[in-house]
């Protein structure tokens, strides 16, 4: 008997041993599934944060067309609106660049920020040309009527004669 204890023993003590190599085994595989189940959640959230990003931009810049389209009834108010949502729109589109380089060149980003400055540069000469034109426009009308008058003047002092 006892050398059926023993050998029962050893065989208790070699079960151990397997679950324990078992567990051993397991547990770097659990620890490398957590590392990847944690990267590809940080890796969820920041694509999360640059698809939010990009939606903001593209809102800002169908805001910036809209206001665009408007440029004829400009006032110096509606520019000063312009230039801050074109500011926010371009320091939005400058930290998106660093985390979109992966899948955008860095080029079409600085490409569309300048894209963006010129039609702002472009909208502010439209904006003071057409206060040139309502200007000389007032001004001909005022001339206008000066001749209307002078016109009836020489009329009437024709008319005495």
């Amino acid at each position: 008997m006892k050398f059926a204890d023993k050998t029962l023993q050893l065989k208790i003590a070699l079960g151990y041993f397997v679950v324990l190599a078992v567990i051993c085994c397991i547990a770097p595989i659990l620890l490398r599934e957590k590392q990847r189940m944690n990267d590809i959640e940080a890796n969820s959230n920041r694509l999360h944060y640059i698809q939010r990003e990009i939606q903001t931009v593209h809102r800002h810049i169908m805001e910036l067309t809209m206001q665009g389209e408007s440029v004829i009834s400009w006032d110096d108010t509606d520019c000063a609106k312009y230039r801050h949502l074109r500011l926010r729109t371009d320091s939005l589109l400058k930290t998106i660049q660093v985390y979109c380089e992966e899948f955008l060149h860095p080029g079409q980003i600085d490409a569309l920020r300048q894209l963006l400055t010129d039609k702002e540069t472009h909208l502010l000469h439209i904006m003071g040309t057409l206060r040139q034109q309502e200007k000389a426009d007032s001004l001909l009308s005022n001339l206008d009527g000066y001749l209307l008058i002078s016109n009836r003047y020489s009329v009437d002092c024709k008319n005495s004669e």
